[in-house]
């Protein structure tokens, strides 16, 4: 899992960032894994991925595609505490 976003409400929504130009239900392993884990809680999960088009892989689950200009990333968050997870730990 790459970042999980939680409302002060506990709803979450997880973002993974795969390299690949290509995605898969597979890419979607830990999302899926933390939805059956925190059931009600969860909205919904994004794979940001390298290729061209947006693709939906089930209800409230999206590959989107993105391109991140060197040296350069940002994140806005409205409403929700940010947890950057990394290997099922916060950090």
């Amino acid at each position: 899992m790459g970042l999980l976003l939680e409302r002060p409400a506990g709803s979450i929504f997880a973002v993974d960032v795969k390299k690949s130009e290509s995605v898969n239900i597979h890419d979607f392993k830990g999302i899926l894994a933390l939805e059956e884990l925190v059931q009600k809680d969860f909205i919904g999960g994004i794979v940001l991925y390298s290729g061209k088009e947006a693709v939906p892989f089930g209800k409230n689950l999206w590959a989107v595609p993105f391109h991140i200009p060197k040296n350069i990333f940002l994140f806005y968050l409205i409403d929700y505490k940010l947890f950057i997870v990394d290997g099922g730990e916060k950090l």
